[in-house]
Order: C-alpha cells, then structure tokens, then sequence
C-alpha cells in the first residue's frame, strides 16, 4: 500500500500568509531527519530536499516499472531495434523541447552516415549511440570531461547554427548567460566562468554522494544542470542527455530514454518546476521538482510500457510470418 501523503507546501505559500509562519517551516525542514542538505546554494540558501511520503511511492513505483520493462526487453529478440527506436524519439522530443526540429528521417540519414561530420545531428547520434553499445562510457568526474562531452555532440551543431553562441572562455562562457522571452528574464546562470566551474564542482560531488538514493541524484542532478546553466546554448540537450546518461549506470536503458519524452508532455509543467525552485521565497527547497521529476517519469513509464508491449507483440507477429 502507498503511504497517504498530503500535498507538499511550498514556502513562497507559507511567506505569503506570514513571514513567521515561511520562518518556522524553513527550519522544521531544514532540521528534519528526512531532510538532505547538498553542498551548492540556490541563490541565497543552501539547497536541501525533504524525503516525502510522495517521493518514496515515486521511488517505490519507479523501481517496480524499470522491473516490468527489464522483463519485457529480456523476452524480445528485438531489444536493439526497440533501444534505437527509444533513442530516436527521446533526441526528437530533446530537441522539441528547444524547439529544435529533427524528423525521423533527417535522424535516420544521421545514423547511417555517422562518420560524416558535416551532417546535423550526426555527432548528437554518436554521442547516445554509445549507450547502445559495449563501449564504456563513464559519467563525468571531473568538469573538463563535460565541456569534452558537449564539444563530441553539440559544438559543431551550434557552431553552424548560430557561432556567437559557442562557448568563449576556458570551459565555458564568460560572460552572463539568460533565458528571456521578450522583456522577461526567465533564467540567469552563472555570473562568471569561475563561479560556474565552482558550482559544477559542488555538482559532481552531490552526483557522487550514494547516501542519497540514485534517483534523486538524478533529479537533483538534472535541476543544478538547469540552474547553473554553463552555456550560452545547448544547456538543455546537454543536461537531458547526461541524465539519461546517470540514469542508466542502474535503470534499463529503455527506461533512461524516457527523460526528454516525460518532459516533453509536460513542458510548461517541466519549466514551471524550475522557476518554483529558483525562486527566493522558496529558499533553495528542490523537494518541489524531485517530486515533479518522479511524477512525470512515472507517468512516461505508464505510456513507454504499453507502447513496448504493442511493439514487442508486433515483431513477434513479424517472426511468426517467416
């Protein structure tokens, strides 16, 4: 059975009704023994999450789903065909999000000419391909091998596309980088290269920490990637791309290919879970998007499972006929 948890009050709601009432829950939760401080702050506050009732069923349900799916993929004598096509759509809804469009069939010219560089996507395919394989291909560990892993994927890509938007200082930019629509600020990153290769060092070290369940590493992970948005462009793809990355050091591959998919259905909702979390009256909580990060991988997986066993029915159909 689920354990019966009530919705998650956010303290910009608490501050709203009194600064007292913001005050007192700020230190319930952060001296809570379900509480985890991280070692990065979040504007003005160090970041921490709370282990919720929510979050445990999440985890619970998630690790149930990756089981139903290992067992699926083990059945079908298609698993490479079903990976691929995985990987095609979660770079096609990657992309989506950023309104990026990239049709099958561009894909698909990709992944047969992969050695030509000049193509667009190629280096894109390269880079997920490699999950694909034997090849070893190890999460980061230190914050050279990311600025390596977005000259292999996207540099080429963005260089073409728009040049003044490729990185310029040692790693990564030198200057402010902003999200904005119109007049409005959505996002500002780092405020110096320095303070980027900082935060990215804090990151990688929480991403080591495994006294925290793997899956919320994942989640945190993905919200700091955002948060301190190391590049003028590109930070999006990189950072969906490393987390399915992480993800698959322990879950199916077919369930790590759901990253970009589950954001996609829920895209105002996704850009909506950072903005609550980078807000100042919510005083570096990240427990509002770790929930909407497990929540809407929970909901991909519901769908992906279905939809793989249409698929594995279909190919089974095929075989029979030969």
């Amino acid at each position: 059975m689920p354990l019966a948890s009530e919705p998650y009050k956010l303290l910009e709601t608490c501050f709203h009704q009194s600064d007292k009432l913001a005050e007192q829950k700020y230190q319930e939760r952060n001296n809570s023994e379900s509480t985890y401080r991280l070692p990065i702050r979040v504007g003005d506050y160090p970041a921490f999450f709370v282990l919720t009732k929510e979050i445990i069923n999440g985890l619970v349900s998630v690790i149930e789903k990756n089981s139903v799916i290992h067992d699926l993929m083990q059945q079908s004598d298609a698993m490479e065909e079903l990976l691929t096509d995985f990987m095609f759509r979660e770079i096609e809804s990657s992309n989506k999000i950023e309104n990026i469009h990239s049709s099958r069939q561009e894909l698909q010219e990709a992944w047969s000419s992969m050695d030509h560089y000049s193509l667009r996507f190629s280096e894109m395919l390269r880079q997920y391909s490699r999950l694909l394989s034997s090849e070893s291909h190890r999460f980061p560990e230190e914050i050279a091998q990311i600025r390596n892993i977005y000259d292999d994927m996207l540099y080429n890509d963005i260089d073409q596309e728009a040049p003044d938007n490729v990185p310029d200082g040692r790693l990564f930019p030198k200057n402010d980088v902003f999200i904005a629509s119109g007049i409005k600020t959505y996002h500002k990153g780092g405020m110096s290269e320095e303070k980027i290769e900082e935060d990215l060092d804090s990151f990688l070290r929480i991403v080591e920490d495994e006294e925290i369940p793997h899956l919320l590493r994942a989640a945190v992970f993905h919200f700091l990637f955002g948060y301190i948005h190391p590049f003028y462009d590109g930070n999006g793809r990189m950072n969906r791309y490393l987390t399915t990355l992480f993800l698959a050091k322990k879950y199916e591959l077919a369930f790590s290919f759901q990253l970009s998919l589950a954001s996609r259905s829920s895209r105002q909702a996704y850009y909506k879970a950072f903005e609550t979390c980078e807000n100042s009256l919510n005083r570096g909580d990240l427990t509002p998007f770790i929930q909407f990060f497990i929540h809407v991988l929970n909901q991909s997986l519901d769908h992906e499972t279905e939809l793989l066993k249409k698929q594995i029915d279909k190919y089974n159909c095929v075989k029979k006929q030969y």
